[in-house]
């Protein structure tokens, strides 16, 4: 069993929905265990119910939620491809990733995949998908035919991944180690010892650092040009899930789980935390907007947080 499916089961129901607001935040109730989400370049918003097996939708700048379509059993992480036509959701316990059209909400067909998928990612190009899983691998499958394009072993099960022009990220959870894979002659062509349990993957937006989102309890900065640590932000209370970039003015936003229950904003310049929202539950996916004007946190407590 994924160690993550595991912490999805142990959260549901541990607390109650918080209607606190502040000058920063908005909580919006949505039952199910929201887990993973997505923002369309329409500002459309899927987020994955572990719990009920379903897709909840809202459309920007709305921020109501309401279920919308059926996918599988505890689907965990969803992602739109560059025009926002087509979305996919990992289904673990299905081991299937689906594929739905946003215009009707309805899914359209499944991709089977050995293992309990979990991290999800479209190519540039829209033509390959990316999927990480808990069978020690990492897969490439081809969009239009659903065939494997090459898999990578990845020493345990993974989670976070990210895609450059000519490569692809994945982090290992328990290897303590983040991939490098040459999405060209899809080789692996690095490895790097990160230590700790990394998880989310962000990249600066000139392809030079990578910044890992580390359960150990920090934000991390890889330089890729050394293949060699940049420093790093110490997460206070611990955690490092899930990691989001601002596409507004670049700060980095990381949700703690249930170690912090918090989401931190970090200015990767002065590499010093700016802000900490309290969210309580357990915060997992970050998504922003398109004008980086709010960020949108699922919570598997049973809500949504939505930050400005």
């Amino acid at each position: 069993m994924f160690r993550i499916a595991v912490t999805i089961y142990a959260a549901l129901g541990f607390l109650a929905c918080s209607s606190a607001t502040s000058p920063h935040k908005v909580t919006v109730t949505l039952s199910g265990a929201p887990y993973g989400l997505a923002v369309s370049p329409s500002g459309v918003v899927y987020v994955t119910l572990a719990r009920t097996g379903m897709i909840a939708r809202a459309d920007l700048p709305a921020t109501s939620f309401s279920p919308v379509a059926v996918v599988g059993s505890v689907p965990t992480a969803v992602t739109f491809n560059a025009s926002g036509t087509r979305a996919y959701v990992t289904n673990q316990f299905s081991r299937t990733v689906s594929v739905l059209d946003p215009a009707s909400n309805t899914v359209l067909h499944v991709i089977p995949v050995t293992g309990d998928p979990f991290g999800v990612r479209v190519a540039p190009g829209d033509s390959v998908l990316w999927v990480t899983t808990n069978a020690d691998s990492v897969y490439a499958l081809r969009l239009g035919t659903d065939s494997v394009v090459a898999v990578f072993p990845t020493g345990s099960a993974s989670n976070g991944v990210v895609l450059a022009d000519t490569f692809a990220y994945v982090s290992t959870l328990s290897s303590g180690t983040v991939i490098e894979i040459n999405t060209r002659s899809y080789k692996v062509s690095r490895v790097f010892n990160v230590g700790g349990t990394p998880q989310e993957l962000v990249l600066s937006p000139d392809g030079a650092v990578l910044y890992i989102a580390n359960e150990s309890g920090a934000v991390q900065f890889w330089d890729l040009a050394t293949g060699t640590s940049a420093g790093l932000v110490v997460l206070p209370g611990g955690g490092g899930f899930g990691l989001a970039r601002n596409p507004a003015n670049g700060r980095l936003y990381v949700s703690t789980s249930y170690f912090g229950r918090a989401v931190h904003e970090i200015d990767p310049v002065t590499r010093a935390i700016v802000r900490t929202i309290a969210t309580d539950g357990s915060p997992r996916r970050i998504a922003f907007d398109a004008t980086g004007s709010l960020a949108l946190v699922t919570n598997e407590s049973g809500w949504i947080d939505v930050i400005r």
